[in-house]
């Protein structure tokens, strides 16, 4: 049996900032990957290099100012997509806001 629950915060002005910016450097993230997905092509991009959250990171400066964490939890499956090109195309395929491995 399945069980949820649902919680209310109300945070304050600081963790309103920080949940903000939390929330934009995973949007980001994402957002990077799924264009480097996208950009896969047999002829033209035959091997789309995926930036992990430390490079992503290091490029701007100002996601260094929320947890790493968060960004690794973002795609939950962060080491499937980091594999040849031809299994990226075979076996992970980009919805709307979801990664679906098939």
């Amino acid at each position: 049996m399945l069980k949820s629950y649902k919680y209310r915060i109300y945070p304050n002005k600081s963790q309103q900032v920080l949940l903000a910016k939390t929330f934009g450097c995973v949007r980001y993230f994402w957002n990077r990957q799924v264009e480097t997905f996208n950009g896969y092509n047999k002829q033209a991009n035959p091997n789309p290099v995926f930036l992990t959250s430390t490079q992503i990171r290091r490029e701007t400066e100002w996601m260094q100012e929320v947890s790493a964490a968060a960004n690794i939890k973002a795609l939950g499956v962060d080491n499937a997509i980091r594999t040849s090109s031809d299994e990226v195309a075979s076996c992970v395929e980009m919805s709307k806001n979801e990664l679906v491995i098939l």
